[in-house]
């Protein structure tokens, strides 16, 4: 190496060390972080995630809405009393009643007043108003369903972020481990520089080692914090900045011993599809209740009241009818066949919507099985790597302190060590995330 390379390694050394003291110094440096204001483990932040997430609360108002148009579909099929009152003024006089019989004398006012109680029920509607009724419920257990998938994407959510965040705890601790592992190595390699059993480009690459691992830190550090914003955002919190910990571990547990069934589990347990399947039957209902606009209408209509005139001194008069009302269209101009085919393409493309759930269901289930083996195969393989790369890094190491080994090779043999141990972190979680991933493609609830 000749001398302008090692005047850069050393520069560059020098603006790292700077770097990485400005950043403590303005709290980046987890050492020089504030004590969290509290420390959440996964059970709370899934508590925390369902009371204020904002998509739990529209979907919970949704349902509401759902509910309520449930029972006015429903009101519609029973008896209606309105009250109604009212004040007439004419130009010319007007007779306050109809005439009961021929020649009855008939008072004439210019001023009327009336209250009438009128009721109106539906006898006959070719069952269109019990098919909307239906479909409104069912379309209200559907968005009940929905609110309950939305829970459990919540729960996959948070999940994911907790465990990264775990993993990347653990990553940033082998870091600072490596860190000070190094600048032990480092005082070593002086000592031999001091004492002229070692070269000064071993001391040179040993400081730009560390600097790189001092960059690595802060990079590493500062996904943590990106980490930490993505779980108060998906706890429904407003302050981003604010301190908070997460407390867990990341041991391999819970591992499923069967996916034989994992496919029909889904389809039990897959909220989406159930609220999917509710649709289509409510659809079903709607085409039903479009059908039957073809079928006539019979209707009972009453009413009772009264009138008075504007003078005092003529009494009041009662009146009121019952009365059966028929009606069916002769001719709308297409509007009904129209619907109908509305109604009927709905349908079609509810029920190929169905079907690409289906199929969206059987890849999540296989995807599933499949990263949950292949995480739990790299950690057990990812766990017996540490142990190499530690005993590797340890027999390195004392090779150079007694002169039969190089530099390089003891730099080497650590940094594999990090490779490995954030290998093994990252696999642990990886499997917590992919257990939970199982957990949501088959509908199964932790």
């Amino acid at each position: 190496m000749n001398r302008t390379k090692l005047i850069l390694l050393i520069l560059t050394t020098t603006l790292l060390n700077f770097s990485l003291h400005k950043a403590s110094a303005n709290g980046i440096s987890s050492g020089s972080q504030q004590l969290p204001l509290r420390s959440y483990t996964l059970q709370e932040c899934l508590e925390a995630a369902m009371k204020n997430n904002p998509d739990i609360g529209r979907a919970s108002w949704e349902s509401e809405a759902a509910d309520a148009d449930s029972d006015v579909a429903r009101s519609k099929l029973q008896p209606a009393l309105k009250l109604s009152a009212g004040y007439l003024h004419s130009i010319d006089p007007q007779s306050i009643i109809k005439a009961r019989r021929v020649g009855d004398p008939l008072p004439f006012e210019n001023d009327v007043f009336s209250a009438d109680l009128g009721l109106s029920y539906p006898i006959h509607t070719g069952k269109r108003l019990e098919k909307k009724a239906q479909a409104a419920r069912l379309k209200a257990n559907s968005q009940n369903k929905i609110l309950e998938f939305t829970r459990d994407e919540l729960t996959y959510l948070v999940t994911t972020v907790f465990y990264n965040i775990l993993g990347q705890k653990e990553i940033i601790g082998s870091l600072r481990f490596s860190h000070q592992t190094l600048l032990e190595h480092q005082k070593r390699v002086n000592d031999l520089f001091s004492a002229k059993k070692a070269a000064k480009v071993d001391l040179l690459r040993t400081e730009v080692r560390i600097a790189e691992l001092h960059q690595r830190l802060i990079r590493e550090e500062n996904a943590l914090r990106v980490l930490y914003c993505q779980l108060l955002n998906l706890m429904g919190e407003m302050n981003l900045a604010q301190d908070i910990a997460v407390s867990g571990d990341l041991e391999i547990s819970d591992m499923p011993q069967n996916f034989n069934n994992a496919y029909e589990t889904a389809l039990h347990n897959r909220q989406d599809y159930q609220s999917l399947k509710l649709r289509l039957d409510a659809q079903r209902k709607m085409l039903f209740a479009a059908r039957s606009e073809r079928q006539p209408e019979v209707a009972l209509r009453a009413s009772y009241g009264n009138r008075w005139p504007g003078r005092r001194d003529l009494g009041s008069e009662e009146v009121g009818e019952v009365y059966l009302m028929a009606s069916m269209p002769i001719f709308d101009g297409g509007m009904i066949s129209a619907n109908i085919r509305r109604e009927q393409a709905i349908l079609k493309a509810q029920e190929e919507s169905l079907r690409k759930l289906v199929l969206k269901i059987r890849l999540d289930v296989e995807t599933a099985i499949s990263n949950l083996n292949s995480a739990s195969a790299r950690e057990e393989v990812s766990e017996k790597a540490v142990e190499q790369a530690d005993e590797s890094f340890r027999i390195e190491r004392e090779k150079y302190q007694h002169g039969k080994g190089s530099i390089l090779d003891v730099l080497d043999a650590q940094n594999a060590l990090l490779d490995a141990q954030t290998n093994n972190f990252r696999a642990k979680a990886e499997f917590r995330i992919a257990l939970a991933a199982y957990h949501m493609a088959t509908g199964v609830r932790q």
